[in-house]
């Protein structure tokens, strides 16, 4: 039976077909665009700012591969859309990830990496040192450690998609029991709040909680009434100046 690799070939490498195996349809192949001889020299040496997160996934119990992400150019401030190239395996791989689309209760590694790379970078999430998803796998490793998650440096182990919020609120419940990792505990169940959010559309901004469209509906409210505010304000100075300009008159007419 053919596996859908959401775009590329079956490998002849059973370990990169298992590592792409649960994408779900949120990740769709994004081909390289094609670089002139001239690019392809500078591209190594250039600096490359436009790069949001960097992790390693295992491949085996000695090698690693990296993951990169940075956003595709299709992406939009409505659709965001995170690039993530891999060599995984030692074979070049690039796919877009519609961010909107990603379930932090069933996503796989490069699925969550690609989402908080996103939210790191627009503040959803704080980034701190190395970035949430960094953090996210301290904490799993805690719960592989207390029996309550997998290990995510065990390479049989890459390709599952998991329930990170699950796993995130395990956690908290676990560095709970020690006054020591009270920051760990506030971290990982706000993590887990973060998320559950994003999975249900809905954000909260202060006591309140909005979905994307009742905030997109809001922050046009707000607009609104400060486009009122100002166009008010102009009138007013506007009417204060005419009057100003009267009196004078009114005052030279007196003086003659």
């Amino acid at each position: 039976m053919n596996i859908d690799y959401r775009g590329y070939n079956e490998s002849s490498d059973a370990r990169i077909n298992a590592f792409y195996s649960n994408l779900s349809k949120a990740v769709e192949r994004a081909d390289r665009p094609k670089k002139t001889a001239y690019e392809s020299i500078t591209v190594s040496i250039r600096k490359e700012s436009n790069v949001l997160g960097l992790t390693m996934v295992p491949y085996d119990n000695i090698e690693s591969f990296g993951m990169v992400s940075s956003y595709a150019a299709e992406s939009t401030k409505e659709n965001p859309i995170i690039r993530v190239s891999s060599n995984y395996g030692g074979e070049k791989r690039v796919y877009n990830v519609c961010v909107n689309e990603v379930n932090p209760s069933m996503a796989s590694q490069l699925e969550m990496f690609a989402l908080c790379s996103y939210t790191d970078d627009v503040g959803i999430t704080v980034r701190g040192t190395f970035g949430t998803y960094s953090r996210m796998k301290t904490y799993a490793m805690n719960g592989y450690l207390n029996d309550t998650f997998v290990d995510l440096q065990n390479p049989n182990h890459v390709g599952n998609a998991f329930d990170w919020i699950k796993m995130l609120r395990t956690a908290a419940q676990q560095y709970l029991l020690n006054v020591q990792t009270y920051n760990q505990y506030l971290d990982a169940n706000g993590l887990a709040d973060t998320f559950t959010n994003w999975k249900n559309k809905s954000y909260a901004i202060g006591a309140q909680t909005y979905t994307l469209q009742q905030w997109d509906k809001l922050i046009q409210r707000i607009d609104h009434a400060i486009e009122d505010i100002v166009q008010e304000q102009k009138e007013y100075l506007e009417d204060m100046e005419e009057e100003r300009l009267n009196c004078l008159l009114a005052d030279r007419s007196y003086n003659k």
